[in-house]
């Protein structure tokens, strides 16, 4: 098994045309998953939500380069492609558009992964430091893979546990594939370790994924739902400038209102680790 991850993650020569094909093809299965109705309310629904899967794509992109520019320009092509392409190929099943609504805080980060690929193209080097990069990712992955899986086991969701205990298996695969120097995996152990049994302990205690919130609209009233979709969450317009919004875990959602000015807001939710964020803004209909 090692030895097939080793290939897949290194053994592969990431041609220009390999990463335009890996992107649309990622971002068709992303967009299908979000779309499909025996996925859409499940666990692989998250890769359209989450940043989990795509370190391992972009980990994936990078490792099979050969050069740390090459590597930071084709993870940054890869993003650039695939990010967009997931809402293009959902645009003809949404309300809004979703370039529009979405895309703008996801372009600002797909910036990054240009320095972000070749950075993280040093995981390739066998000195202790490499492992302490690999080790952002594997933090990460598998911080969240132990909180979401202690969680959903409390709440007796063995789907959500099972798409989490996949990362934090990843997380530790990981040291076997890319640390064979015996200081470099020591490193990468110790710190993912401990970020898993961290965020473990957190999600037993915290045990929290799900709730509502009311937001109160900024602006004069009356306003009137215009239209809106949402992704896992319930968005109920109450009227009396305030909205009612019910989420579950990692989820977005948006409401637009409009006035009998015909001004046009749009409220948009982020769910993140259980975490509201709502944003309102100015909204013009597409008349194109």
């Amino acid at each position: 098994m090692i030895r097939g991850l080793k290939k897949c993650f290194g053994g592969i020569q990431m041609t220009w045309l390999r990463v335009i094909i890996f992107s649309v093809f990622t971002a068709a299965m992303t967009a299908f998953f979000m779309l499909c109705p025996a996925t859409k309310n499940g666990p692989l629904k998250e890769m359209g939500v989450g940043y989990e899967f795509w370190f391992i794509f972009a980990i994936f992109v990078v490792s099979n380069c050969k050069k740390t520019t090459e590597a930071g320009l084709k993870c940054f092509v890869f993003f650039l492609i695939s990010q967009p392409l997931i809402y293009l190929f959902q645009q003809p099943f949404a309300e809004v558009n979703l370039i529009k609504a979405y895309y703008g805080r996801w372009f600002i980060q797909t910036l990054f992964t240009l320095p972000g690929g070749m950075i993280a193209f040093q995981i390739k080097r066998k000195e202790w430091w490499s492992g302490v990069i690999l080790a952002v990712a594997g933090i990460f992955m598998g911080g969240l893979g132990s909180w979401g899986m202690v969680s959903s086991l409390f709440k007796g969701d063995i789907p959500y546990a099972l798409y989490s205990a996949f990362f934090v298996i990843v997380t530790i695969l990981f040291a076997f594939v890319f640390c064979e120097d015996k200081p470099k995996r020591a490193v990468y152990l110790v710190l993912v370790i401990v970020a898993i049994i961290g965020f473990g302990i957190y999600g037993f205690v915290e045990k929290n994924g799900s709730g509502t919130t009311t937001y109160q609209i900024q602006g004069e009233g009356p306003w009137e739902n215009h239209g809106g979709g949402s992704t896992n969450m319930n968005i109920t317009y109450e009227g009396e400038g305030s909205i009612s919004v019910t989420y579950s875990r990692n989820s977005e959602g948006n409401i637009i209102l409009m006035n009998e000015a015909g001004e046009m807001i749009q409220i948009k939710i982020t769910v993140v680790n259980g975490e509201v964020t709502i944003e309102q803004s100015a909204y013009k209909e597409d008349t194109n």
